[in-house]
């Protein structure tokens, strides 16, 4: 199923579509990966995206150890203000993967015309 082209979380407005993360209106630096791991945990709020699924997903299939998903996961908690052991965005389920745990609802202001 397809992401909308913006969704909202606590100050933050995430717009798949134009590769951009802004918070209170003001971009969000991220670098790719991290942009597309974002994404892809967004696009399944609430459930476990497991680190296979992301690695296949962000990397396609190419040799990337886990340590890459590790720092890429760590620049996403920096550029929110989020921290692993109280998180409020990004989740960690102990040797499995990770799930989006932020309340996210689209954009209904982007939806019309």
């Amino acid at each position: 199923m397809p992401l909308p082209t913006h969704l909202l979380f606590d100050g933050f407005r995430l717009e798949p579509h134009n590769a951009s993360l802004l918070r209170d209106g003001q971009a969000v630096p991220l670098t790719p990966k991290a942009f597309a791991v974002l994404v892809c945990l967004c696009g399944r709020p609430g459930q476990l995206v497991t680190k296979d699924e992301l690695l296949d997903e962000v990397w396609a299939r190419r040799f990337i150890t886990e340590g890459v998903l590790k720092n890429t996961i760590q620049e996403l908690r920096q550029a929110l203000g989020d921290v692993p052991k109280q998180p409020r965005y990004i989740e960690t389920v102990h040797r499995r993967g990770y799930r989006f745990i932020a309340a996210i609802r689209p954009d209904a202001a982007a939806a019309m015309p």
